[in-house]
């Protein structure tokens, strides 16, 4: 997935709760506070690219979370403004494994 600005946002849950949608100064955010148990999220040679003028963000909440086969979390300031923040949070674990068919890692 290729977006040139914003903001990307997976998140897997388990069980009850609500992911509730939350206002910020850049937009909106997924807001995780109600939930008790999350669930599993597995990236197999998949891309989240937010490359662009700057000040983007990348979120990925789950229980386990797994980037395998190359899977790839990227975004670079291309522009003047400061970079934003990528976040990769597992309640229980998160891995990292494998590379893709070229030979580059999961990162």
């Amino acid at each position: 997935m290729r977006l040139p600005c914003g903001r990307i946002e997976v998140g897997s849950v388990a069980g009850n709760g609500t992911v509730k949608l939350e206002a910020i100064a850049a937009g909106w955010q997924l807001g995780y506070d109600a939930i008790a148990q999350f669930g599993d999220i597995d990236l197999v040679n998949a891309s989240f690219d937010i490359s662009g003028d700057g000040g983007d963000t990348i979120q990925v909440r789950g229980g386990r979370v797994t980037m395998a086969d190359g899977s790839a979390l990227l975004g670079f300031s291309l522009g003047s403004a400061a970079g934003g923040s990528l976040a990769v949070r597992g309640s229980e674990s998160v891995t990292l494994a494998g590379a893709n068919a070229t030979g580059a890692p999961s990162l």
